[in-house]
């Protein structure tokens, strides 16, 4: 009985939280819920040239202790974690320097 109530509540926080989230497009053409994309553009002795594309991004609207708030979602892009501090997306990738 406990376990159906569970999937219930966590049914209904799921269905709750993608009603509250919006994409926002930043090129008109974009598909929502589109990821971010990373690409080298050139690399040599005297620097690395790297293009990202942002397609858009996800307000989510959540309530805490009463009052209503927004963060940016990137989809799996990281989210900086500091208490205090603003969730921020950021794009996080490897980038490999090789011994000149």
């Amino acid at each position: 009985m406990i376990h159906k109530i569970s999937l219930y509540f966590l049914s209904v926080v799921l269905i709750n939280s993608l009603c509250f989230a919006q994409w926002v497009s930043i090129d008109k053409n974009s598909i929502p819920d589109s990821k971010p994309n990373v690409q080298l553009i050139s690399d040599d002795i005297t620097g690395t040239v790297i293009k990202i594309e942002l397609p858009g991004f996800r307000v989510d609207e959540f309530n805490a202790d009463g009052k209503i708030y927004h963060s940016i979602n990137l989809g799996s892009e990281a989210i900086t974690t500091e208490v205090g501090l603003p969730e921020i997306p950021h794009i996080a990738k490897v980038l490999a320097i090789p011994n000149q």
